[in-house]
């Protein structure tokens, strides 16, 4: 009877550890980390590239021969990121963030329709707005997340790994006047700074490097002003290489965003056309 409680006690036991066993559940921890922090490999689909923010506009009256400005603009809704070292194409998430003084002011996010050449720019339009200084004194980011994928292999486990880069400041820049109306008489520019970025993780395939170099004001026409003509402070002014800006002036000159600046700018020239008009019958 005993030996029989005894078989009996040990068959529950049995029972319990099996079940506890059947019950038991692994634990996962995952680490989570930055983008370029490790040593997987995650590509990014560019190396370099260029985000410009305008951030004011001047006037040229021919009249005369005075320039006017620059004029800091206020609620800029938009910005061009573009002149990556390859060409992204059509699905590709192109977002940008801005931050002042490690915080997070404004985004914006384009999913291109075609696809954009090398050395080429689009446009982001970003949310909420931002103003001439914040455009002069803030960090900006451009990620770019094209729909491709590489594979990556460790032992026996294979993946599927979206490319995907975070293009960051570099601390260099440049600074272009780009025209944006010719009235004859006058002429309306608009005053971006392009900010050179540095895309983490590293390239699969690294094309050619972006160079910027000191601030410049260059004028898209060609003109070559002097300190003395120019009311800005930079270094003096060279001119543009076409290829240099590639379809940026052309991006520029037919945002609304940019027409609605050039719609006041051309108020305002009319108003001073009027005033010497003024001066002078007077």
């Amino acid at each position: 009877m005993n030996d029989r409680l005894r078989l009996v006690s040990i068959l529950l036991v049995l029972i319990v550890l099996l079940a506890g066993f059947g019950l038991a559940v692994p634990a996962v921890t995952v680490n989570v980390q930055g983008l370029g922090s490790g040593r997987g490999n995650v590509f990014s689909p560019a190396s370099t590239g260029t985000i410009c923010v305008p951030y004011g506009y001047l006037i040229y009256i021919s009249l005369f021969g005075r320039w006017f400005g620059p004029y800091l603009l206020s609620n800029i809704s938009e910005v061009y990121p573009g002149n990556f070292t390859a060409s992204l194409y059509t699905g590709t998430n192109v977002s940008v963030a801005i931050y002042s003084s490690s915080s997070l002011i404004s985004t914006g996010t384009k999913t291109l329709a075609g696809t954009l050449q090398v050395g080429y720019y689009t446009n982001v339009s970003i949310n909420p707005s931002i103003d001439g200084n914040q455009a002069l004194n803030s960090d900006f980011h451009v990620t770019v997340q094209p729909p491709n994928y590489t594979s990556s292999s460790a032992g026996i486990v294979s993946l599927l790994i979206q490319e995907i880069g975070t293009g960051k400041p570099t601390g260099r820049y440049n600074d272009y006047a780009v025209l944006a109306y010719d009235g004859g008489l006058y002429r309306v520019y608009i005053v971006l700074r392009c900010y050179g970025l540095l895309f983490v993780p590293p390239a699969l395939s690294a094309g050619g490097a972006v160079s910027l170099g000191p601030a410049l004001l260059i004028l898209d026409n060609g003109v070559k002003p002097g300190n003395d003509t120019v009311p800005l402070d930079f270094t003096e002014g060279t001119e543009c290489p076409r290829q240099e800006l590639g379809n940026l002036p052309v991006v520029v000159r037919e945002s609304p965003f940019i027409k609605g600046i050039v719609h006041k700018a051309r108020r305002e020239v009319m108003e001073k056309l009027k005033e010497e008009s003024s001066a002078s019958n007077g």
